[in-house]
């Protein structure tokens, strides 16, 4: 059975083979070892020999590329992630060609699975994400993970985060907190990389138009979590603003996304972008991320302490998403020379003109 991305043996046969190439192996190289003997011993040119034990590494090295799809066949049929397709020629297991393709089959799926049960509250399930935290920048395992979640997952999971982030602050348990803080910029981060790779048309992660639109549609659903209760676009934005900015955010996911979600803020907040528009002030009226909405302070930013959740700090929907394209090369606040020789803070000015984002389109348009 063979497809574009997809060829198959029967598995019995499968296994029949590998054990058979790990024996070929084997007794070439005694073959090898034998005649490399024999011809050296008899003062004759033990090339021969030399190719055959050549022969004998390559069958080696198939046999153990044989050994490692044996592995992984046997634990995807056993996690049910890939399944027997039964034809007149018997019953067929279906694996990518490329061990790499098929290792992150299985790891993104796995990993996916985490991540649900995580977003259900699940702490074990959580834990278990940090073993997947390097694997996020492969365009096949973040594919598979994002397309395996689902973009109500990945609205989701931060949702549980922050509440559960909030719940220990209000209980005073700072163990559980910081943990809790760890844990979940770590998660974020995870989502962050394979979200980039996986909205952006020009990676091989790309999880297509309509994970874009479901996106937009989860954004501006209403979600609760821990008694809490969020738009998606707040908790989405708590991926945005963990992005490490070694890869940008497509420009058609800004678009997309990026310009509805500023659609969604406008329409939220119109009469206060309103007021800020005619007078030119610079007024807090952005939407802001669930971090900023539940006083969780650095909790879920990198880079930021865990030791204070009631620190303000101002994180908005909008700003995650600047930072998510365009993250800052410097945090430090500029300073001027003053004619005392003495650095000094510019003075604030009004701002004539406000920052206006591209009107959204609909998924699919390449950068």
């Amino acid at each position: 059975m063979t497809g574009a991305e997809f060829s198959g043996v029967r598995q019995p046969e499968f296994d029949t083979m590998a054990g058979g190439h790990t024996r070929a192996a084997g007794r070439i190289e005694q073959l090898a070892e034998s005649l490399y003997g024999e011809l050296h011993g008899a003062g004759l040119d033990t090339a021969p020999a030399l190719r055959l034990r050549e022969l004998a590494g390559r069958v080696g090295k198939q046999a153990e590329d044989l050994r490692r799809r044996q592995a992984l066949i046997r634990e995807m049929e056993q996690q049910k992630i890939s399944f027997g397709t039964s034809t007149t020629a018997g019953s067929f297991m279906e694996m990518p060609d490329g061990l790499d393709a098929a290792q992150s089959l299985l790891d993104g799926t796995l990993a996916a699975r985490l991540a649900r049960a995580a977003a259900d509250g699940d702490a074990k399930a959580l834990a278990g994400l940090r073993k997947y935290a390097g694997r996020a920048a492969d365009p096949e395992f973040a594919g598979v993970f994002l397309r395996t979640l689902g973009a109500k997952g990945v609205t989701e999971l931060p949702g549980t985060l922050a509440a559960q982030l909030r719940d220990a602050a209000k209980r005073g348990e700072s163990a559980r907190m910081n943990g809790l803080s760890t844990q979940g910029k770590q998660t974020l981060r995870l989502l962050s990389t394979a979200l980039a790779a996986g909205t952006d048309p020009e990676n091989r992660a790309y999880a297509g138009d309509g994970f874009l639109r479901e996106l937009i549609e989860q954004g501006r659903a209403d979600h609760a979590a821990g008694g809490a209760k969020y738009a998606g676009y707040q908790a989405q934005a708590l991926i945005w603003g963990a992005h490490d900015g070694k890869t940008p955010f497509s420009a058609t996911f800004m678009r997309t996304v990026g310009g509805d979600a500023v659609a969604y803020e406008k329409e939220q907040y119109r009469r206060r972008w309103a007021a800020a528009t005619e007078y030119h002030h610079d007024a807090q009226v952005s939407l802001p991320d669930l971090a900023g909405a539940l006083g969780l302070g650095g909790l879920l930013r990198s880079g930021a302490g865990t030791a204070n959740p009631d620190r303000k700090t101002r994180s908005s929907a909008v700003g995650d998403l600047l930072h998510a394209r365009w993250r800052p090369t410097s945090t430090r606040s500029p300073t001027f020379s003053s004619t005392t020789g003495r650095s000094a803070r510019p003075t604030p000015r009004p701002c004539p003109t406000r920052w206006r984002w591209p009107p959204a389109t609909t998924p699919g348009s390449r950068r």
